[in-house]
């Protein structure tokens, strides 16, 4: 997995080493180019793992920040700063992997410091009655009330960006709407940003491949290949 940041190429690196060779040798690394001086390879590795928490599930990004869903751990790494953090998952409910959905994003910070305030959301669908918010600098967890007539996730996310710090899914409800979704961290709950009936002008089909994406640095774009058709349409 790689990623740009400026003109240095920043790569995470993931070896598996089967638990029946050895329990405690998976590693994950950071691996950056340096083209500066003399070219170079600034290398670093995270302590070893246990093979079943090297097994990625899901991964976000926000603002070159990484999110990894591990097999048994989240871990959130710095490629650039080549630094890494274990979280233990929050105490409303364990790790399914199946039904757990997951957001990266901030609160900007108007402070002469400039540093913005990191968060995490997890929630589990379909139940999104109570969403989990993990804040970076506490190192803590929260629970927080949604708004009960909010249904925006009857299964599992297609997809998943961060912009300016507020993440947004593709969320299917439970009568067969598409919308996008967002999370307010500083306001703490859902907002809908787009919803469409399938069969409406847009044309949604339960079969067609939906993704978001982002151009221009701060726009997000919904891209659609309709099932069969061999087209991609954005909006």
């Amino acid at each position: 997995m790689s990623h740009m940041h400026g003109l240095e190429p920043i790569f995470t690196v993931f070896n598996y080493v089967p638990a029946t060779v050895s329990p405690l040798c998976s590693t994950i690394s950071c691996i950056g180019m340096d083209f500066n001086n003399k070219p170079s390879l600034n290398f670093q590795v995270f302590k070893p793992l246990s093979s079943s928490d090297l097994l990625e599930h899901n991964m976000f990004h926000c603002d070159g920040l990484l999110l990894m869903v591990m097999g048994t751990k989240i871990l959130v790494s710095n490629p650039l700063l080549k630094e890494a953090r274990w979280i233990k998952c929050g105490y409303s409910f364990e790790f399914d992997h199946s039904i757990d959905a997951y957001g990266l994003g901030y609160i900007s910070n108007e402070s002469p410091s400039g540093c913005n305030d990191y968060k995490m959301v997890r929630f589990r669908c379909p139940n999104n009655l109570s969403v989990e918010i993990y804040d970076f600098k506490s190192d803590c967890w929260k629970v927080v009330v949604v708004d009960k007539t909010f249904h925006g996730f009857f299964r599992l996310p297609l997809s998943s960006v961060c912009i300016r710090g507020t993440p947004y899914w593709i969320g299917y409800n439970i009568y067969g709407t598409v919308s996008i979704q967002s999370f307010d961290f500083s306001k703490e709950r859902f907002e809908t940003l787009f919803e469409s009936l399938h069969h409406s002008s847009i044309g949604i089909q339960w079969k067609d491949s939906l993704s978001l994406g982002i151009f221009r640095g701060d726009h997000l774009s919904l891209l659609r290949e309709p099932h069969l058709a061999g087209k991609i349409y954005g909006y």
